[in-house]
């Protein structure tokens, strides 16, 4: 059994690049973790694929090393 992840994805868009969407995620790989949020905020890979190489939104996908609690 895979150790389960945590990650953060961000997308940004065009119209708004200073107010990102941000997800953390739970999962095993980057990939997994981008196929997630892409499903949650309604868009497919390849619909992101495209947006992205037109200039029209941004993705990043990052594991998260370490949670810092107060």
């Amino acid at each position: 059994m895979e150790v389960k992840k945590l990650f953060c994805v961000a997308f940004t868009g065009q119209e708004d690049w200073d107010n990102p969407t941000i997800l953390h995620i739970r999962t095993t790989d980057r990939d997994s973790a981008l196929k997630i949020a892409l499903n949650k905020i309604g868009f497919t890979e390849e619909a992101a694929d495209s947006m992205e190489e037109e200039g029209l939104n941004d993705y990043l996908v990052i594991e998260v090393d370490d949670i810092i609690e107060e």
